[in-house]
């Protein structure tokens, strides 16, 4: 969820289009990623977006690598 200078709200629950899935999966560690926009109500797109969370065995964290993409 983002915010614009005049106040416009943009989110990913506005994107009818995202996707999350996996893109690695192994016994040692996987990979998730999420694609989408942050649109506002009406459909206008602020930015895409790629969201990659990566999980290890034996490890209590996971890695979180995000890009933004400008819509114009």
């Amino acid at each position: 969820m983002a915010a614009d200078s005049n106040g416009t709200v943009y989110s990913s629950a506005n994107d009818t289009q995202g996707s999350v899935g996996f893109e690695s999966n192994g016994p040692l560690s996987c990979t998730v990623v999420a694609r989408g926009w942050l649109r506002d109500a009406g459909g206008a797109a602020l930015f895409a977006y790629t969201a990659r969370l990566r999980f290890a065995r034996d490890r209590p964290d996971a890695q979180l690598d995000v890009t933004v993409r400008n819509a114009e």
